[in-house]
């Protein structure tokens, strides 16, 4: 984290400021002497990661030019210099805090100390078994702790009580802040927090949408006793196809069940079409998905099975939702004048362009009316003024619109 060394200042990284590095002592000796000089502190010497905040100086210190790129797009992180002369003259009287105190807060903030838990009976989670079988899970939570970080949570499973299972979390000692404008994000200790207060939630807010990621270790779990007659399971067998994992499992009794990660539509996987979908509508490379589940060891499917996925469903479905929409535009639009504007896009710049995709837009409406694709050997000359060409005469001769 960044502070600014001025005495009394309790600007830090993060409150929407900036900060800026002494000048070089060896080439601008006089403004370095300025710059050591404001800052009201004895003895002091600064180091290469010593910094004072934007809030010390004047709109005239910094680039002209790098304040109106800001204005012009406050969306992009621009980075503003000071001139070479300027020096730091801003001070805030109203400011009574120290920076021994601010710095003391602000450390203490960012990086909460961390206490081990030991292991307590006072709080227990009870995991109710056959959770196949029942509609949702029931929690039981009895909390008799006095110091709100020691939580300590014991599962029993299958009516056993078992006194080594027990977690710990590690929580900061202080995270609430009264100053809106110094919240601190903390990742790890968020997630726990999360994890905690996830737990006791019933199975009845749970999307029926929702997936998951399910370890193996997890899994085999579930498959130790037959789901229908509670006896030992002596045979387990399964195969996978892409995301999809199916397992069969006989009994001593003779019981045969069958358990599959996802619902089918036909042969296919209803997972795996929708992975594919969601893989082709976020623009995300097959290449990239494949490395990111070889990396975590996921099962995944192979480039034919996505290309079909993409050709019999994703594209199907993309072109049926495209036909409704412009049969609705053209039907608003016909019976009257409408202004249209047009542009031309490339596969690649330059002249070893090969495919040219041409859309039209209404201007009333900011709504795309068509589009046309072409491709090079196909007309002579301009392919995005012939795609323009042909877009308009077909909305004049066969829709009958007046442009």
């Amino acid at each position: 984290m960044t502070l600014c060394c001025v005495y009394g200042c309790s600007s830090y990284s993060g409150k929407n400021v900036q900060f800026f590095s002494f000048p070089r002592k060896d080439k601008h000796h006089g403004t370095f002497k300025k710059w050591v000089s404001f800052c009201k502190r004895k003895n002091f010497v600064p180091s290469s990661g010593t910094r004072i905040c934007s809030k010390h100086f004047r709109t005239e210190d910094m680039n002209q030019s790098d304040l109106l790129r800001k204005q012009l797009m406050p969306n992009e992180n621009i980075r503003i210099r000071l001139n070479v002369d300027a020096v730091p003259t801003v001070r805030f009287d109203d400011e009574k805090i120290t920076p021994k105190t601010v710095r003391r807060q602000l450390l203490r903030t960012s990086t909460p100390k961390k206490v081990k838990l030991q292991p307590s009976t006072s709080t227990n989670i009870i995991c109710m078994n056959n959770c196949q079988e029942q509609n949702s899970e029931e929690y039981l939570i009895n909390s008799n702790v006095e110091n709100k970080n020691d939580k300590g949570i014991q599962c029993d499973m299958d009516n056993e009580t078992n006194t080594d299972a027990t977690e710990s979390f590690d929580f900061p000692s202080d995270i609430s802040s009264t100053d809106d404008e110094s919240e601190t994000t903390y990742g790890e200790d968020e997630e726990q927090l999360d994890y905690l207060s996830a737990k006791t939630h019933s199975l009845e807010k749970v999307d029926s949408n929702a997936s998951y990621i399910v370890f193996w270790d997890c899994l085999s779990e579930l498959f130790i006793h037959c789901r229908q007659c509670s006896s030992k399971i002596i045979s387990k067998t399964y195969f996978t196809q892409g995301a999809l994992l199916s397992i069969t499992t006989v009994c001593n009794k003779g019981h045969k069940l069958q358990w599959s990660s996802q619902k089918k539509i036909g042969r296919r996987p209803q997972g795996n079409i929708l992975i594919g979908s969601a893989l082709m509508l976020s623009g995300v490379l097959f290449t990239q998905m494949t490395a990111f589940c070889q990396s975590l060891n996921l099962s995944f499917f192979s480039r034919p099975v996505y290309d079909n996925i993409i050709k019999y469903y994703t594209g199907r479905v993309i072109c049926e939702v495209w036909d409704d929409h412009r049969k609705k535009n053209l039907e608003l639009l016909k019976n009257s004048d409408i202004w249209l504007s047009g542009d031309g896009q490339f596969d690649s710049p330059g002249f070893c362009a090969k495919y040219c995709t041409y859309s039209i837009m209404d201007l009333h409406t900011s709504k795309i009316i068509d589009f046309k694709l072409v491709q090079k050997g196909m007309f002579q000359g301009d392919l995005e003024r012939k795609a323009c060409e042909l877009l308009l005469e077909n909305l004049t001769k066969e829709e009958n619109m007046k442009i």
